[in-house]
């Protein structure tokens, strides 16, 4: 019976050692890789705020175009007493 401890402890200590050269060997991404990550978070955060100053630029017109529209009626309106 403790030969068979004894063989699973060996086992795993060799787990162990394995899961840790497997972490260790993953040193992360390429600087090829990174430079690719970048690029494509930085085209997603310009098509992001390309849309959104197209919307805002649409709304300031939309709105411009109301007040405009009010301006004119207020001034060719039979209630006007200016």
């Amino acid at each position: 019976m403790k030969k068979t401890f004894l063989n699973l402890r060996n086992l795993g200590l060799v787990v162990v050692a394995a899961a840790a050269m497997t972490v260790v060997s993953c040193g992360g991404p390429t600087p090829e890789e990174e430079a690719a990550a970048q690029a494509e978070a930085e085209a997603m955060v310009n098509d992001m705020f390309g849309g959104l100053e197209d919307m805002i630029e649409e709304t300031a017109e939309e709105t411009a175009d109301e007040v405009v529209e009010e301006v004119h009626e207020h001034v060719e309106g039979e209630e006007h007493a200016h």
